[in-house]
C-alpha cells in the first residue's frame, strides 16, 4: 500500500521496482495507490499504471488529508491478509519487503523497517529523527528505532480497526504493540529520495512532537482516562491540603491573628484545581466506556477492478 502526494517524478519507477520485487516473491498480491489530493500529474500517472496492470488498485482523495489519512483509506480498502506500506518517494527499497515478510511467516504480527544507515541531512533529519525516536521509546513503551520508517508491514487483522489521527500513522506500531500482537524490527537499506521535495519541515517535526504525547495518552490510558486525571487532581489536593497545614501551624504557633494569607488561598486553589481534575476524569470515563470509535470514511475516488470506473467512497 503507497500514499502518495505530489510524487510524479517518483511513481512510474517506484511501481516498476514494486512488481519486480512482488514476482520474485512469489505470492498473490494488489498494489493500493492513494493519492492524497495531489495538485500534479501523479493522478494521472496513476490512471495509466492502473490501466495497465491488473493488481493495482487506485484511490483519489478529493483533497490532500496527510499521509496518515491516505494510510487509514489504504488499510480499509486493502483486501489482503497482509498489508505492506512503503513511501512513494523512493527512499524505501521494495526488495527489502521480503525481509518483513519472512518476519511474519515466523510469527510476528507487525514487522517496522530500521534504515540504521540515513541517506538525509545529519542536522535537519538524522538528528531530529533520533529525538523523536528516543522520546517514542521511553513514552510509548515500544523497543522501535525508527517510528519514521515508511516500510512496515502487519497482519491486517492488526490495524484494520485501529483509529490514527494527525501524524499518528508514526505511532501505530504502538498501538498495535499495546493490544498484545507482537512487534519486532528488521533492518533495511535506505536510498536518498528519488526526485522532488520532502514534506518534512519544522512545523510536521512539532506536530508530530504533540502527536506523540496526545499517542501516549491515548496508549496508556484510553481504557483508563480516571487514572490519569485522578492522579494529577490527587496530586494537586496533596499540595493543597500540604499547604493549608502549613498556613493552619503559622496561624496557631507564629501569628495567631492573620488566617487569610496568599498561602492559604493557594491551598484552596490546589484544591479546588485537584476537584475538577478529578472530575474531568470521571467525565471521560463516562464518555468512553460505551463507546467503540472506528476508522472515519473521507471522501475518495476509487478505480476498482469490479466497476472499472471511477465511484465516491
Amino acid at each position: 500500500m503507497v500514499p502518495a502526494y505530489n510524487e510524479e517524478s517518483n511513481i512510474g519507477q517506484l511501481h516498476q521496482e514494486l512488481r519486480g520485487a512482488l514476482s520474485k516473491i512469489g505470492y498473490q498480491y494488489e498494489v493500493v495507490y492513494v493519492d492524497d489530493g495531489s495538485s500534479d500529474s501523479t493522478f494521472a500517472r496513476l490512471e495509466a499504471i492502473f490501466r495497465g496492470d491488473d493488481h493495482v488498485t487506485v484511490i483519489r482523495h478529493r483533497r490532500n488529508f496527510g499521509q496518515t489519512e491516505a494510510l487509514v483509506t489504504g488499510i480499509k480498502n486493502a483486501k489482503g491478509d497482509v498489508i505492506v506500506t512503503i513511501d512513494a518517494d523512493l527512499q524505501h527499497d521494495p526488495a527489502d519487503m521480503d525481509k518483513l515478510l519472512g518476519q511474519i511467516l515466523q510469527g510476528a504480527d507487525a514487522v517496522i523497517g530500521w534504515r540504521t544507515h540515513r541517506e538525509e541531512s545529519f542536522l535537519t533529519r538524522t538528528v531530529p529523527s533520533r529525538f523523536a525516536n528516543f522520546l517514542g521509546r521511553r513514552l510509548l513503551g515500544v523497543e522501535i528505532h525508527d517510528f519514521g520508517c515508511g516500510l512496515k508491514v502487519y497482519r491486517a487483522e492488526c490495524v484494520r480497526d485501529v483509529v490514527v489521527e494527525g501524524e499518528g500513522h508514526l505511532f501505530l506500531p504502538a498501538a498495535v504493540a499495546s493490544r498484545g500482537y507482537k512487534v519486532v524490527e528488521v533492518k533495511i537499506s535506505d536510498r536518498a529520495r528519488g526526485s522532488g521535495s520532502s514534506k518534512f519541515g519544522l512545523n510536521m517535526m512539532r506536530r508530530q512532537l504533540l502527536d506523540l504525547v496526545f499517542f501516549w495518552f491515548l496508549v496508556k490510558y484510553w481504557r483508563r482516562p480516571l487514572h490519569f486525571f485522578g492522579s494529577v487532581g490527587g496530586g494537586l489536593i496533596l499540595l493543597g491540603l500540604a499547604a493549608g497545614l502549613v498556613q493552619l501551624l503559622r496561624f496557631v504557633f507564629l501569628n495567631p491573628t492573620t488566617l487569610m494569607t496568599p498561602l492559604l488561598l493557594m491551598a484552596a486553589f490546589l484544591t479546588l484545581m485537584g476537584i475538577q481534575f478529578i472530575s474531568i476524569g470521571i467525565l471521560f470515563e463516562v464518555q468512553m466506556r460505551p463507546h467503540h470509535r472506528v476508522f472515519e470514511i473521507k471522501p475518495a475516488i476509487v478505480l476498482s477492478r469490479e466497476n472499472d470506473s471511477q465511484s465516491p467512497r
